[in-house]
């Protein structure tokens, strides 16, 4: 099925750092695994040679670097791009709307991947709302243009974030696939994220094995509150609760800081109110906004203004370096 829609860029979505399912295979194409169901999708733009060079080197660099990591890159001084480079990297901000093909017939599309990708919501109406002198959010906004905020599984969501404390993100995939194939099933081909069900059966040892580190205790004492009842996690989503009282809760598990607390509301909860603050966030805030972001400016979104902003940093950044 060819799908074009607008503000809709699976590459930059991809690299946001949300999802850890949701992969390029090859040049062009990406696989997602979501629950039960697996999609290939595909780029079907026309892309110049060196347009597609210039695409490999940057994505070579990126798998060096972590989205959800106390990670520093370089000094204070080398992390400072002078304005001519900065110029010049925004003018590579081009808005462009991108034509895919789906690897699904269009009654599953229409019942499952547009709303999994959260195509009915207007995400230019965000970036009409931002404060035409907050020059930084708008350049960020213009660079994200495409990004969207899947909806995605609340528990997948919430132990993959558990795993993702110190880790870069290649190490967060091993972990995340190792998972899978040890608790998960097959879904023709590959393998699902385990239910709470499936990962309940894990004891300690095994779960060790999945390269979790210190996480592991973390993971296993989750999942036998959740399994058990003693967190209702289902409950959660049907619950009206307001974005501090849902993190609130979900902080009560083991492992889980405020960090991962938004970002399993963020990305796992769909509250595109929360607002992650990693290390990147930090220092975006220390730079142009005096040490702190007023995400209240931006009522019930500012979540998608974050992911701009982080997009935007860690790029602008891996550009340097590569350049």
């Amino acid at each position: 099925m060819i799908v074009r829609e607008k503000n809709f860029d699976i590459r930059k979505i991809a690299e946001s750092g949300q999802c850890f399912r949701l992969n390029e295979i090859y040049e062009g194409c990406w696989q997602v695994l979501a629950g039960e169901k697996m999609l290939f999708v595909t780029e079907i733009d026309d892309l110049q040679e060196g347009d597609q060079n210039d695409l490999n080197a940057e994505r070579n660099v990126y798998d060096e670097y972590d989205t959800y990591t106390e990670r520093k890159v370089g000094s204070d001084d080398e992390r400072n791009m002078d304005a001519e480079k900065i110029a010049a990297f925004d003018k590579e901000a081009v808005i462009k709307d991108h034509t895919y093909e789906f690897s699904c017939s269009k009654d599953e599309y229409e019942s499952f991947w547009k709303s999994y990708f959260d195509l009915d919501t207007d995400y230019t109406k965000f970036i009409n709302s931002i404060d035409k002198e907050d020059e930084y959010l708008t350049k960020a906004a213009q660079y994200g243009y495409g990004m969207r905020i899947l909806r995605q599984d609340p528990f997948e969501t919430l132990i993959s974030f558990i795993i993702s404390q110190r880790k870069n993100i290649p190490a967060i995939k091993v972990s995340v696939e190792k998972l899978s194939r040890a608790f998960g099933h097959d879904i023709g081909g590959d393998y699902s994220f385990p239910s709470v069900k499936e990962l309940s059966m894990a004891d300690f040892e095994e779960l060790s094995k999945c390269s979790l580190g210190y996480r592991a205790s973390y993971i296993f004492k989750s999942v036998e509150m959740i399994n058990s009842g003693k967190f209702d996690l289902c409950k959660l989503e049907s619950d009206k609760l307001t974005s501090e009282e849902l993190i609130s809760k979900l902080m009560s598990l083991p492992g889980v800081g405020i960090k991962v607390a938004n970002c399993t509301s963020l990305f796992g909860f769909h509250r595109l109110e929360a607002f992650p603050r990693d290390v990147w966030i930090k220092r975006i805030e220390d730079k142009y906004y005096n040490g702190h972001f007023d995400e209240d400016r931006y009522p019930g979104f500012a979540g998608v203004l974050q992911q701009y902003m982080f997009y935007y940093e860690r790029t602008k950044t891996l550009k340097r370096i590569k350049d």
